[in-house]
């Protein structure tokens, strides 16, 4: 397995109400994924939806066949609404409507978490397009966007 390093990114001790050190350079989707030894999951909106590429679509592929689970939420404004998007065989993908979250504790921005330990934010402007990633593995935000993920993913519907 690849190991990952980081910059800027604290992963030990934090004072109580500093906020944690989110990283604006890292590693690419590929190399955190082909880095996974077990857990890829991504929360995210459906404003903010990436376009899916052959690349894309082929690392996902190789993570599934290594063993790794990619399992994906999407959250759409409501049941039907959803653009159609493919999804690599072997991964998981679920929707969630808008109208459901209003009580789920829900990062804000989208996010990958890998093997629950590295945490990629996408970060968009008020345009609605992509301005930065922001990366961490400060232990309570990896446990804060584990728990939003496993929330959502119970509430959502899956994608067939």
């Amino acid at each position: 397995m690849a190991v990952v390093k980081l910059g800027r990114v604290r992963t030990g001790y934090r004072s109580p109400g500093q906020p944690p050190d989110l990283a604006t350079t890292g590693p690419g989707f590929g190399e955190l994924l082909a880095a996974a030894a077990y857990s890829a999951v991504q929360l995210h909106g459906d404003d903010t939806d990436a376009c899916r590429t052959d690349v894309w679509a082929a690392l996902v592929a190789q993570a599934v066949t290594r063993g790794v689970v990619v399992r994906r939420v999407r959250v759409v404004p409501g049941p039907g609404s959803a653009r159609g998007e493919p999804i690599v065989p072997g991964e998981q993908v679920r929707w969630l409507p808008r109208s459901l979250t209003s009580t789920l504790p829900l990062p804000g921005n989208p996010f990958w978490l890998f093997d629950d330990r590295m945490v990629r934010f996408s970060v968009f402007g008020g345009d609605g397009l992509w301005r930065c990633w922001q990366f961490t593995s400060d232990r309570e935000v990896v446990a804060l966007c584990a728990t939003a993920f496993e929330s959502a993913w119970s509430w959502a519907v899956p994608r067939d």
